[in-house]
């Protein structure tokens, strides 16, 4: 079921994902973004540079998350990353996972 899909970051930029969930009715569901460096092997993610969760729903095959620029500060370089869904039983599945590129943003400060 898991997709390899690898992304590009600007360290600081607002981005939103739109993540599709097909023949699955998604309501209840809770999502998780977590962005690691390439070498972390942890069992928890503690150490991870992203961890983000979230539970909404667009449609009930549709999800979307907005990371903020403070949820993509960390430094530029190549990381692992991926979005895991669980149902309301407590089953687990990667949808998406790749290596995720940040580049450094060049403005440093805010229009």
């Amino acid at each position: 079921m898991a997709t390899r899909y690898n992304l590009t970051g600007i360290r600081g930029d607002t981005r939103t994902f739109v993540i599709n969930v097909p023949d699955i009715d998604i309501t209840g569901y809770t999502f998780r973004l977590t962005v690691k460096n390439i070498d972390d092997v942890a069992t928890n993610d503690t150490s991870a540079l992203l961890a983000k969760s979230w539970n909404s729903i667009v449609t009930i095959h549709q999800t979307s998350i907005i990371l903020e620029p403070v949820d993509t500060e960390f430094e530029e370089g190549t990381y692992k990353y991926d979005i895991q869904m669980a149902s309301p039983q407590a089953n687990v599945y990667t949808l998406i996972y790749g290596d995720w590129e940040q580049v450094n943003d060049i403005t440093k400060t805010a229009p």
